[in-house]
């Protein structure tokens, strides 16, 4: 016995705004059943756009403007946007390529990676990995559970302090050769490798450097709590 699954859809258009809802209410069934739903939308590429999803995978590319996404169960992957980013979820993993802008990640459970990304970047994560490339005016990865891995492209600048933190993993950061900061590397349960000359400030040890790169800058932060830190070009 079986009864139908319900799909509800409503569209609203006011002005310039466009708002789409899709409720999916699963019916009765005895036995096997399974139901797939995908809701897919095109756009102009020039706009702001707001997605939320209670259950199930987003996949979207190609945006400039404002863009929000709240994925409660479910990844999410986006690629080749630009602008104030914000990309949220709760139980998933996070894959952006090609961002431009300031931009906001965020997942509760889940590895979140970055590629090829220019701008302000902030991440972190309550449980897995962090993975960062690009050229970075600001960068912040922080991330309670699992590793976390920057590789900072030419051409970026630290118009401000950055911090690179994890309580229970290594942490690993490449820097281009004329980068310039002030590093503050701690660990509590690990140790420092440095493959870069730092000048270093006050006495060193295994599990603290302090020190100038470059002649110095703002504050680059390196923290583990349990794991070790590397810093290379």
């Amino acid at each position: 016995m079986s009864v139908d699954n319900a799909v509800n859809s409503n569209f609203n258009k006011e002005s310039d705004r466009v708002e789409i809802s899709v409720l999916h209410q699963p019916g009765i069934a005895i036995g096997y059943t399974e139901h797939h739903l995908m809701t897919e939308v095109h756009m102009p590429r020039d706009a702001d756009l707001e997605i939320e999803t209670r259950d199930g995978r987003v996949d979207l590319a190609s945006v400039n403007g404002n863009v929000t996404v709240h994925s409660t169960d479910g990844a999410i992957a986006a690629s080749q946007l630009t602008g104030k980013i914000e990309l949220q979820s709760v139980d998933g993993a996070i894959n952006a390529d090609a961002f431009k802008g300031d931009v906001r990640l965020h997942s509760t459970d889940g590895s979140i990676t970055v590629t090829h990304f220019d701008g302000q970047c902030d991440v972190s994560s309550t449980d897995g990995a962090l993975r960062a490339q690009g050229r970075f005016d600001a960068l912040k990865l922080v991330t309670t559970d699992g590793s976390v891995v920057a590789k900072v492209a030419e051409g970026s600048r630290m118009t401000s302090g950055w911090t690179l933190r994890t309580v229970d993993g290594s942490l690993e950061v490449s820097l281009p050769p004329d980068f310039q900061a002030n590093i503050n590397a701690s660990t509590q349960d690990g140790r420092i490798h440095l493959g870069v000359p730092v000048m270093v400030q006050g006495e060193i040890s295994k599990s603290r450097v302090r020190g100038t790169l470059n002649g110095g800058g703002p504050e680059l932060t390196l923290k583990s709590t349990d794991g070790s830190i590397k810093i290379s070009n």
